[in-house]
């Protein structure tokens, strides 16, 4: 399982740009604005809202992301998402899954305690 502990350059400004999305939404919602209905800014929230909801769990299926982290992004608990991801039948990446996964992830605690040990 080969996860990658930060966003990409893309992947973090894609997600800058739903939170400002979201930000502006939220602002114009909250404001009396007579070019936007309330109706229209809770839909347009609930759609940036969709929308990240699907790039997040993308970026998670893809292994670019971990389940906290994706949580994270999400504005949530990592249990709540993983308790969201179980009802929406999405495959959960906990613990490696192979022998070789868990052969790998010792080998990576022993380097960083070996390290750790150096300093």
């Amino acid at each position: 399982m080969a996860e990658v502990a930060q966003l990409s350059e893309s992947q973090a400004r894609l997600a800058n740009l739903v939170d400002s999305l979201i930000d502006h939404l939220e602002k114009v919602r909250d404001a009396e604005s007579p070019e936007l209905s309330q109706e229209e800014a809770r839909a347009g929230l609930r759609a940036a809202a969709d929308l990240k909801w699907e790039i997040v769990v993308g970026w998670y299926r893809d292994e670019s992301i971990s389940l906290s982290r994706a949580a994270e992004l999400l504005d949530t608990s990592r249990w709540e998402l993983e308790a969201r991801f179980r009802e929406n039948d999405i495959p959960l990446r906990v613990g490696p899954q192979t022998f070789d996964e868990l052969r790998r992830e010792v080998g990576e605690v022993d380097k960083v305690l070996g390290d750790a040990e150096l300093s």
